[in-house]
């Protein structure tokens, strides 16, 4: 009888769980709105953007003064990492934000270090264009879009009008090629006749972590030791720039105990790795960003920030469980001050790694109409070929906040496509603060590979192809099978209830008839 009973608390148990966890499925699934009057509303609230390309007046962007009157942070997405258009659009709304709302600071998906050359470039000339290309390293900023938006940075900066410069900065810490030699450059400034060991090559990822932290404890000493003399034989704001630049060291190291750097590897995007690596690696990028908004503000009074980042990083929700990444974190910190702001499309081409007959390689790949309806598809039959949509101005009207919090198709494709990874269920109004759709796309145009193959989709392995198709199944019918998960163990509960009574009803028989 103990058996009998410990079983059906437990079954009890599980009933009250899954009703409780059943309850927001059920609650999304249920999420109706009328279909036939989203895009004729739909229509009455988009922004219309004329174009993507900077220099072209600020007119069309008026707007969103008001949307983003208190906004800190911007988080500009990407939907992928190799559209020409994303990268043009961001660099047009970077020229607004400066010309119109007085943002100072930009910030990109790329190693911290890399603030000196493009800083030394852009605030003072020095150096060229092909070094500071060569400096951000990953290929997907080694384009013309980026290339010309930094230069008119420049422009931007020598113009002597304009009194308050521009600064640039990266967020990353997946590298350190530019954070080691920028520390080691200091140090022979500042302390040209340091006992500190003149073979900084420990400090790079590839070294035993019993090499590296040596190395790093004594930089920091140094640094905290001697910190009034480092600071009077440079500035302040650059001995914290570089002082920073060994936390960096710290993250990378951290980061590089759990797998080699995510961009150099074909990591299972299922797995457990994964998320240890992405979760360290946007944690650490959310820190940098305060970090860089807190400098920015003792040091130059400026307190406005726009982000370069995938849609994976900047949005305010990640779409695998138990990951925090940056723009969720960003958001926690910031609450309203951050604006996330992703990036869509409805069909196109893009630059990405995929297959060719001869292996794996960076090519362009053509994404075609979809044979489904998508989130984008309701932008397409407005007839704005560029829009920009508010999530909180559409959500005064009833049926689009339905529409904004019901599951859709969107792209969020990262370095590498995967055949079947086209398309990821994305609830909008918890990702995005807001979205641009672009609905036709080119590839970016990349500065030192001009002739790039045409690639395919890689396909998943085996058994991540199965547990893929398997996802799949699930996510379409998710609504029942929580629903008949439920019924069920509901009527396995009643069963055990009522075989419960039958049996204590018997004992009591038993117990009137002894007696």
């Amino acid at each position: 009888m103990k058996i009998f009973n410990k079983l059906f608390s437990s079954l009890l148990a599980i009933v009250v769980f899954f009703a409780g966890s059943f309850h927001p499925t059920i609650s999304k699934a249920e999420s109706v709105f009328d279909p036939n009057s989203i895009s004729p509303k739909l229509k009455e609230i988009l922004i219309p953007l004329k174009t993507t390309q900077a220099g072209n007046g600020f007119e069309d962007l008026q707007p969103l003064k008001k949307i983003l009157k208190d906004v800190k942070i911007l988080g500009m997405g990407e939907a992928t990492h190799g559209t020409k258009e994303f990268f043009q659009m961001k660099h047009r709304m970077y020229e607004f934000l400066v010309e119109e709302l007085g943002y100072r600071a930009f910030a990109i998906e790329a190693e911290f270090g890399i603030h000196k050359v493009i800083n030394n470039y852009i605030l003072t000339g020095t150096g060229s264009m092909e070094e500071v290309i060569s400096a951000m390293r990953f290929w997907t900023w080694s384009t013309q879009e980026v290339a010309d938006m930094i230069d008119w940075m420049k422009e931007y900066n020598q113009n002597p009008a304009n009194i308050e410069k521009i600064r640039f900065y990266g967020f990353d810490m997946q590298g350190v090629n530019s954070t080691v030699p920028n520390i080691q450059a200091y140090l022979e400034k500042v302390d040209p006749t340091s006992e500190l060991p003149s073979d900084f090559s420990y400090l790079y990822p590839r070294y035993e972590k019993s090499y590296t932290e040596p190395l790093l404890e004594k930089l920091v000493n140094a640094f905290e030791t001697n910190k009034d003399t480092y600071v009077s034989r440079s500035s302040k704001e650059e001995y914290e720039i570089i002082r920073r630049e060994l936390e960096i060291i710290y993250q990378n190291l951290h980061l590089d105990e759990i797998s080699s750097p995510i961009e150099n590897k074909d990591i299972d995007v299922s797995g457990e790795t994964f998320r240890k690596s992405f979760s360290l690696r946007d944690a650490s990028m959310a820190d940098n960003v305060k970090w860089i908004h807190n400098y920015e503000k003792e040091y130059y009074k400026n307190d406005k920030i726009m982000l370069w980042a995938h849609n994976g990083h900047i949005s305010n929700h990640f779409q695998m469980a138990n990951i925090s990444n940056m723009g969720s974190l960003l958001k926690d910190e910031f609450k309203k001050e951050y604006y996330s702001l992703g990036f869509d499309f409805y069909k196109g081409s893009l630059v990405t790694v995929g297959e060719t007959s001869w292996g794996r390689d960076l090519g362009i790949i053509e994404l075609a109409e979809p044979k489904e309806k998508i989130f984008s598809s309701w932008f397409k039959e407005t007839g704005y070929p560029i829009g920009f949509l508010d999530f909180n101005t559409a959500s005064t009207d009833r049926n689009l906040e339905s529409w904004l919090s019901t599951e859709h198709s969107m792209h969020l494709i990262g370095a590498m496509l995967y055949k079947t990874q086209e398309l990821t269920k994305v609830i909008p109004k918890e990702f995005y603060d807001g979205i641009i759709n672009i609905e036709d796309t080119n590839a970016a145009e990349t500065i030192y590979k001009s002739d790039l193959p045409i690639v395919q989709p890689i396909p998943l392995p085996a058994g991540e192809a199965a547990e893929s198709e398997v996802k799949s199944l699930l996510g379409d019918n998710a609504y029942l099978i929580a629903i008949g998960l439920f019924i069920t163990l509901i009527s396995a509960a009643l069963i055990f209830w009522r075989v419960k009574i039958k049996h204590n009803k018997s004992k009591s028989d038993h117990y009137s008839k002894v007696s």
